[in-house]
């Protein structure tokens, strides 16, 4: 993926670009003279400006890196890690992978099939033994932004790129020794394939996440995406967006079902 880039030194030419252009991400210093990065952020937010926005700092406390995440930055690099290629591997995961924050279910065309419809299946899966590296692999041989780990023949978590960004990455973690159970997550969410995407969607909207498992009697028959729900008309499928969807409103959402590792 190649980029475009416009390159400003202050607060005040940034926030008149990004009213000016749309861009798919903004690279910025979280100290900034006169204002931190993340205030710009927030500033563009109150002008409507959904831009996902990734900092940088030399101060790479997890505390930090987790305050900036609540507040809804989509990454953080750390300055001593800062080079090249980790630049372009987040800025593509980023704009790849994310929806605008603020989504409002009223507000999203859903489209209304299942999830079962909705799913690619079979799913694709690593096992837990190999490395980051061969997660990365497989993951761009596959256009996908998740996997299934399988340990012992049986699912055991799943890996997406935000966990290769925020755990490998962040951590410094060697790619091609460390294995993709260090990086994954145990916990495999799952509705019935004959859910409807609207409840789904609601369902990924309050944990957070953008990877469902689909089953089928109780087995993971597939994987649906955040993306695979929206309408086929709607604007924001496909787009280079990046903020995580927020928690749905106070309500019923769908049980998970229990998962069978089959």
């Amino acid at each position: 993926m190649s980029f475009e880039v416009d390159e400003v030194n202050t607060s005040k030419l940034a926030l008149t670009k990004l009213k000016e252009n749309p861009y798919d991400c903004v690279i910025i210093d979280y100290l900034i003279p006169g204002v931190s990065g993340l205030e710009v952020m927030k500033m563009a937010r109150g002008l409507g400006i959904k831009t996902p926005f990734v900092l940088f700092s030399a101060y790479g406390h997890p505390e930090l890196i987790e305050e900036l995440i609540k507040q809804g930055v989509a990454d953080f690099i750390s300055k001593d890690e800062l080079s090249l290629d980790v630049l372009q591997y987040k800025i593509n995961a980023v704009v790849s992978e994310e929806l605008p924050d603020e989504i409002q279910l009223d507000d999203t065309p859903i489209t209304n099939q299942t999830i079962g419809e909705l799913m690619s299946s079979p799913p694709q899966s690593i096992d837990s033994e190999k490395t980051i590296d061969e997660v990365i692999e497989q993951l761009n041989s596959f256009g996908v932004g998740s996997l299934l780990v399988k340990k012992n023949g049986s699912y055991a978590g799943i890996v997406t790129k935000k966990d290769l960004i925020r755990k490998a990455i962040s951590q410094k973690l060697p790619k091609n020794a460390t294995k993709v159970s260090t990086v994954m997550t145990a916990t495999i969410l799952a509705l019935a394939r004959d859910t409807p995407a609207k409840e789904a969607y609601e369902f990924m909207k309050n944990k957070h996440i953008r990877h469902l498992a689909v089953t089928k009697d109780d087995a993971i028959v597939g994987v649906v995406s955040v993306e695979n729900l929206l309408d086929k008309n709607n604007p924001l499928r496909g787009a280079n967006y990046l903020q995580p969807p927020l928690a749905g409103p106070s309500g019923e959402y769908p049980t998970p079902v229990p998962v069978d590792g089959r």
